[in-house]
């Protein structure tokens, strides 16, 4: 089962990071895809408004969106695929929220990640995110065998 939560967490990630550098950069990875990124009407860093301290620049608001898109990406593929045979307590759309609710520390870490390596250290923000992916891993596996997708098999009704 942790080969299959492997699997899907490598699917969403690079849905994440296909995301992330269309979003913010017109790329995916170093390869030019667009001409613009998706989000260029939205601006960078330097002339971004701030709330609290959140500056909403491109990268902010492409990373958040690259980050749900993954959590979407990760819960179709876990709730069909990885823990198809495991206890499905509530609804499609509860099951989405308690993974939702699960996965929060990830793309915090991951977002953090992202702004930190890109803001501080002037690396990539694939680093950042990346490294936030990896930090986040064991944490939501736990939570996921835990508490929205429970070790009790599915019974079988014959």
């Amino acid at each position: 089962m942790f080969v299959k939560f492997l699997m899907v967490g490598t699917g969403g990630y690079l849905t994440n990071a296909i995301a992330l550098g269309l979003l913010n950069r017109g790329q995916v990875y170093s390869l030019k895809v667009l001409s613009q990124p998706i989000l260029s009407f939205i601006p960078q860093h330097q002339e971004a408004g701030r709330f609290l301290f959140l500056t909403l620049d491109r990268l902010f608001v492409a990373s958040v969106i690259s980050i749900e898109l993954s959590i979407i990406f990760n819960f179709l593929f876990h709730d069909n695929w990885t823990f198809k045979t495991r206890a499905k307590d509530g609804s499609f759309i509860i099951r989405f929220l308690k993974f939702n609710v699960t996965s929060l520390g990830s793309p915090l870490i991951q977002l953090v990640s992202i702004l930190v390596f890109f803001r501080v250290f002037l690396l990539h923000e694939q680093m950042g995110l990346a490294i936030g992916v990896a930090i986040g891993l064991f944490v939501n596996y736990l939570a996921n065998t835990l508490w929205i997708w429970k070790a009790h098999p599915v019974s079988q009704v014959s």
